[in-house]
């Protein structure tokens, strides 16, 4: 039995795109956590309570910031890579089953829901055997995104044939 093998590609980067409501709602709320700061920290609250929400509070920060402004695709050799300053995520292209367009769906990250959307104009990706049952993205290129998606899911699944001679 022979393997047909292919040659490797570069990785490909393609940034989140974020509607202008979200980033106005996102600075909103940003702004609103940076204010309730000071109050909290004048508070008669005993030393340690101070410490546990303003901790809270910067950690919600961070994870906003990372989330929003931070975020990138990478579709590998192996799978769809997403990536920021603090977390990352590899999803094998076997496990993905279909790929819609998401709208308001991909804004809300409920359930099995794994959202890295800032955008409705986003898509969402079904997978299959993975802790999420949907992933929600949000490519700048978007067509350009789904051709090398669906190219590189081709060629995942070309490697796996086997031709018995």
């Amino acid at each position: 039995m022979k393997r047909i093998r292919k040659k490797s590609r570069p990785s490909q980067m393609y940034q989140p795109v974020m509607d202008w409501w979200i980033a106005v709602a996102t600075f909103f709320l940003l702004g609103l956590l940076l204010a309730m700061l000071p109050s909290i920290i004048w508070s008669s609250l005993p030393g340690w309570q101070i410490a546990v929400v303003t901790l809270c509070i910067a950690m919600i920060i961070l994870y906003i910031i990372d989330s929003a402004f931070f975020t990138s695709y990478y579709l590998q050799d192996k799978g769809l890579l997403i990536i920021s300053q603090i977390r990352q995520y590899q999803l094998p292209y076997r496990s993905m089953t279909a790929i819609r367009s998401s709208g308001f769906q991909g804004l809300i990250s409920l359930g099995r829901r794994k959202r890295f959307s800032f955008s409705t104009s986003g898509y969402d990706i079904l997978l299959e055997g993975s802790a999420w049952r949907v992933i929600s993205v949000s490519p700048k290129e978007r067509d350009r995104f789904i051709e090398s998606l669906l190219t590189r899911i081709d060629d995942d699944r070309s490697k796996r044939v086997t031709i018995d001679a």
